[in-house]
């Protein structure tokens, strides 16, 4: 058997977290009046440190490896990859890349701010794709769909 594509959190991911546990002292401290506030600014490695380099910022939330990792579980036909390694990767993924978009969105510009609101609403409002009508009402449905047997749920009718 293969080993396995995952043995420990990748780095990157555990050095953000390193950061905002730091970030967190330091805004404990800071409500004591025993320290200074920190803004939670993503390591500074291969990257200037300014919010508005936004080139460079690309490095400081790189996912590039992680997201290979990923690949190569999902591609493995000798099913070197399973499940919880894929799970774990993922995680790592998402978590940076939501890390990421707090960033970004702490530093955009009011413009930037209200075109984001404007296309999330558009989005949110959408009948048939949208986060309310059919995300929303379509897992309760489903809830109670699988709640019953199919023939009990013949007379279902959304709300």
């Amino acid at each position: 058997m293969p080993p396995p594509y995952v043995t420990a959190p990748d780095p990157e991911f555990t050095n953000h977290i390193a950061t905002m546990e730091s970030t967190s002292l330091a805004a404990y401290k800071a409500t004591l009046l025993i320290g200074q506030r920190q803004w939670m600014y993503p390591p500074v490695s291969g990257w200037s440190g300014h919010p508005y380099d936004i080139v460079g910022l690309n490095t400081a939330f790189d996912r590039s490896h992680l997201n290979s990792v990923y690949v190569q579980i999902m591609m493995d036909q000798q099913g070197a990859g399973n499940i919880g390694e894929s799970m774990a990767v993922k995680l790592q993924v998402d978590y940076i890349a939501a890390l990421e978009r707090a960033f970004r969105t702490r530093y955009c510009s009011s413009i930037r701010a209200k075109l984001h609101a404007a296309s999330r609403k558009q989005g949110q409002s959408d009948s048939t794709a949208g986060l309310f009508s059919a995300t929303v009402t379509g897992w309760i449905l489903n809830i109670i769909t699988a709640a019953h047997d199919s023939s009990d749920c013949a007379d279902c009718e959304p709300y």
